[in-house]
């Protein structure tokens, strides 16, 4: 195969202006020249063109995907919503279409054979967004070969499409937020630029196997948006591009505990909030109805949208907001949480309100029991740190704590045996 990853990023992004092309036209792309054989717009909204490369006379089959132009909330929200979204809710109503149309390519392969008597031409996939779901899908259907750019992974839908194998190379970007989202058919090759680990950093995200970091995905998604899922920057020096390059591979391995984070934060929304998702404990329903609130309501920032932790202080600081009546903003409830680890709790039972923005955080039954541990802490928006130093001060904290714990864990075999 002659095909490079850059050009079927481009024929994908090609693809786009299809099928207006009429069939037997050329098309100069990457500086070589195509021939599109066919192409395909259905009432179910799928659209693809079948191209050959005229000097090798292979065979490639772009599945269109979503319109690069949407604005950054309706690609979030369609992504990664609990209810599923409305692009990917018809992956299922183009499927058939998609396979229908790589079975004429790969008919056209076996005429062309017959007819020059040399042998039927290579046919692969390829596609961006939605159309690299449907690359992956005609891939495992026909076992065919083929690259995908910001992919929704197929593996994740109910189509028996199974995750892994080598058939199928997908390229993504390390904040896109549709990529993220399910499971992949195939190799998942992961690219981040300077900025996209800015993003990260800024959205909470430490770069370690902790999962006490407190993150904001959505932010991360909000902040990145249509620039990070766009096909253009795998082509060429735009937004970032070009991306497949070997110093964005590397950086996405340095910062891969960061990355592999926020990917699984996405994963762990799109597939349903659960307590072991979030690790938020009491506060599970508390942060899923701010999810829904967030996707039914085109107005919402991402900084209303509920953090994510395993760090169980974080639901329960949710959950005595909620008891006040208050929905604060990322940076107020992170605040708290940071906070109250700092003056050494390690759980918060009670949230009281006390003068000029100060909050009293309290583990134990309330704030003027003198066996409880309270925290003081202020709110104050000009007090607050950004979420990227409250998120390393939980982190850091933590990790404090375990470490005093292990002399401890340590004595206790000790001791039950002395016992014994």
């Amino acid at each position: 195969m002659t095909i490079s990853s850059r050009d079927y990023a481009a024929l994908s992004e090609d693809s786009y202006r299809h099928p207006q092309s009429n069939p037997n036209s050329t098309v100069r792309i990457e500086g070589v020249d195509y021939r599109v054989l066919a192409n395909s717009d259905q009432p179910s909204g799928y659209q693809g063109t079948i191209y050959q490369r005229m000097d090798t006379r292979e065979i490639i089959v772009a599945h269109r995907g979503t319109e690069p132009s949407r604005g950054t909330g309706e690609l979030i929200r369609d992504a990664v919503r609990t209810d599923g979204g409305m692009v990917f809710n018809g992956v299922n109503n183009q499927t058939q279409d998609a396979i229908a149309f790589t079975q004429r390519a790969l008919d056209l392969a076996k005429q062309e054979g017959e007819r020059t008597g040399r042998g039927a031409p290579p046919v692969t996939v390829t596609g961006h967004s939605l159309g690299g779901t449907l690359a992956q899908i005609t891939a495992h259907e026909f076992g065919l070969k083929g690259e995908t750019f910001n992919a929704y992974g197929a593996a994740g839908l109910r189509q028996g499409v199974p995750v892994g194998g080598n058939d199928v190379i997908n390229h993504v970007r390390a904040t896109d937020v549709v990529s993220a989202a399910s499971p992949h058919y195939g190799q998942t090759r992961v690219y981040a630029t300077q900025e996209d680990i800015t993003a990260l950093r800024d959205g909470g995200y430490r770069n370690d196997r902790s999962r006490w970091d407190i993150r904001n995905p959505l932010e991360v998604a909000w902040d990145r948006g249509g620039p990070a899922h766009a096909i253009g920057a795998f082509v060429r020096a735009e937004g970032g591009g070009p991306l497949m390059t070997q110093d964005n591979v590397q950086r996405a391995r340095q910062f891969d505990p960061m990355i592999d984070k926020f990917r699984d934060d996405v994963g762990g929304i799109r597939n349903g909030i659960t307590n072991t998702s979030l690790g938020v404990q009491e506060g599970v329903e508390r942060v899923r109805e701010g999810w829904n609130r967030l996707f039914s309501d085109s107005s919402q920032g991402p900084r209303n949208a509920p953090l994510m932790s395993d760090n169980p202080m974080l639901g329960q600081a949710y959950r005595e907001f909620d008891r006040m009546g208050q929905a604060p903003d990322q940076r107020v409830v992170a605040g708290v949480v940071a906070g109250a680890q700092q003056q050494g709790l390690t759980g918060i039972d009670h949230l009281a309100a006390g003068n000029n923005g100060t909050l009293f955080a309290v583990q134990g039954r309330s704030v003027d029991d003198p066996a409880s541990r309270v925290a003081n802490v202020n709110t104050n928006p000009a007090a607050l740190p950004p979420l990227a130093q409250t998120s390393e001060v939980s982190a850091q904290r933590q990790a404090q704590v375990e470490l005093a714990q292990q002399p401890q864990q340590q004595q206790e075999p000790q001791r039950a045996a002395a016992r014994s």
